[in-house]
């Protein structure tokens, strides 16, 4: 099955018109409707499970320090992803004034998370919306990225931070190839302090921009800093528990079915409890995840070469990113259902950008993640499980790969026939940053 087949039917535009084609472009402005819509959607897919997973045990405490007014305490307390709360903060407050309770607290804070998913949605909808693709399309664009989060479990895990970083990570693609680094540099890395893993999505973001990437890095890192600053100086003994790089090094003894790894498993018995367990190889937790991050250097540079041999185009670091980030959950021997979303958000904006049909590909992973971690996971043993999913992962690992380098197509034909959006347009289309 062809996942990502490409289906390039763009109708033509003059690039010596394309100014002249910008007042039939819809601002901002007049599409306010469909902005309050896609809110109130995200709102109530959000709120509709009160589940709260990891969040009472991870961030609670720190954030019922927070709202007793201990700032002190929460900065010095919080997990690695303390950041991503500051976005949280103003709905968290909100909640717990009108007497929500702490789950209230966690779903308030959760919205605010989602919040970013749906500027990714609002975003993907206009550059669709000024590249003529039909309504239908644009729903499923829409849908795809509404449900992604609901369907992997991001906040009923007590992860919504996940949505967010991953979101960011898109929008910082999105923004860099409309040639907004400035943009791009701060959604870059308000996705790094919310969740580590999203230094994967430099090279993409640099690779993308076709131009003022020093002052994407920039901005990134000044953004980056001044978000992990307030938990690092309430550190000063030590800052392990906040920096973001601290916690690249090692991955969790916990060793999950559902990762490339598992045929490594070595199977260790409680002796308190007489359960069995799994664990895997001291190398693969002591490397995992150093090898996801420089997993990202190797394959950045092919990309490069590739983009400067004209067999793919910028917009494909979105591609790339999705290539990446699904690597990361495969790759982590703590792989969990909602790992896989940030890899969808990339790819449900790649396919948008260069496929005139629904994103399958996206469709299609969110829908075989859910059956392997949902479905099966309470029907099947470990080895049967792990093997149900690399049955499909490891395969849609290599279409990622074909779709990060070979792009949508022919390089050079596409060069003749796709349509150019000036610099105009870039800055009045809906899709702009």
């Amino acid at each position: 099955m062809r996942l990502w087949a490409s289906t390039s039917r763009v109708s033509h535009v003059n690039p010596r018109h394309a100014d002249a084609d910008t007042s039939s472009v819809p601002r901002h402005a007049e599409r306010w409707p469909l902005a309050l819509l896609l809110l109130a959607a995200t709102a109530l897919l959000t709120l509709a499970d009160t589940a709260t997973g990891d969040y009472g045990i991870e961030l609670r405490p720190t954030v019922d320090q927070l709202l007793s007014g201990h700032v002190q305490s929460f900065f010095a307390a919080s997990p690695i992803y303390g950041p991503s709360v500051l976005p949280r903060v103003p709905l968290m407050f909100a909640a717990d004034a009108l007497g929500a309770g702490w789950v209230g607290v966690y779903l308030a804070g959760a919205v605010a998370c989602m919040v970013a998913v749906t500027a990714l949605a609002y975003l993907l909808d206009g550059r669709l919306s000024a590249l003529g693709r039909s309504r239908g399309v644009r729903v499923a664009v829409i849908l795809t990225c509404l449900l992604a989060p609901v369907l992997t479990r991001a906040a009923p895990m007590g992860h919504p931070e996940e949505a967010l970083a991953g979101a960011l990570c898109a929008i910082a693609v999105l923004a860099a190839l409309s040639g907004h680094s400035g943009w791009a540099g701060v959604a870059l890395g308000a996705a790094v302090a919310a969740k580590p893993w999203a230094v994967v999505a430099i090279l993409p973001a640099l690779l993308a921009a076709e131009g003022g990437r020093v002052r994407l890095l920039l901005t990134a890192a000044a953004t980056t800093a001044g978000a992990e600053l307030p938990f690092l100086l309430a550190q000063p003994s030590g800052t392990a528990g906040s920096s973001s790089v601290a916690r690249l090094s090692t991955a969790p003894h916990y060793f999950h079915p559902t990762q490339l790894f598992w045929p490594l498993r070595e199977a260790i018995v409680d002796p308190v409890t007489g359960a069995t367990g799994y664990r895997g190889p001291a190398l693969v937790q002591q490397y995992s995840h150093p090898a996801i991050v420089l997993l990202a250097l190797p394959l950045s540079a092919v990309f490069a070469l590739r983009l400067r041999a004209g067999h793919v185009e910028r917009r494909d670091a979105l591609a790339l990113l999705a290539l990446l980030l699904f690597a990361r959950g495969l790759l982590d021997p703590w792989n969990t259902i909602y790992y896989v979303l940030p890899a969808v958000l990339a790819l449900v904006s790649w396919e948008a950008l260069t496929r005139d049909g629904l994103p399958i590909g996206a469709m299609a992973i969110t829908g075989l993640t859910y059956v392997s971690f949902v479905t099966l996971a309470g029907r099947l043993g470990a080895d049967a499980l792990a093997a149900a999913y690399l049955a499909w992962a490891i395969p849609a690992l290599v279409l990622l790969g074909r779709a990060a380098f070979a792009g949508a197509g022919d390089g050079a034909r596409r060069r003749v026939s796709q349509p150019r959006i000036s610099a105009t347009a870039s800055s009045t289309s809906p899709g702009a940053i």
